[in-house]
């Protein structure tokens, strides 16, 4: 069955200056670890270190 997600849940960042994540499908919002759906806004100079997630990650 369809579950409707009204809004997405804040991700707390990793990286050297403030970003905001928010999942509208994944870990914390459905409980699914096979794919993340989110939206990232990071300021100019944000870094962190590379990823290889073990999952398919759409931003």
């Amino acid at each position: 069955m369809a579950k409707l997600i009204e809004q997405p849940t804040r991700i707390k960042p990793a990286g050297n200056k403030p970003k905001l994540i928010d999942e509208f499908i994944g870990r914390v919002n459905c409980g699914t670890d096979q794919i993340s759906i989110a939206r990232m806004q990071s300021p100019s100079g944000w870094e962190e270190p590379g990823q290889t997630p073990e999952f398919d990650e759409y931003t």
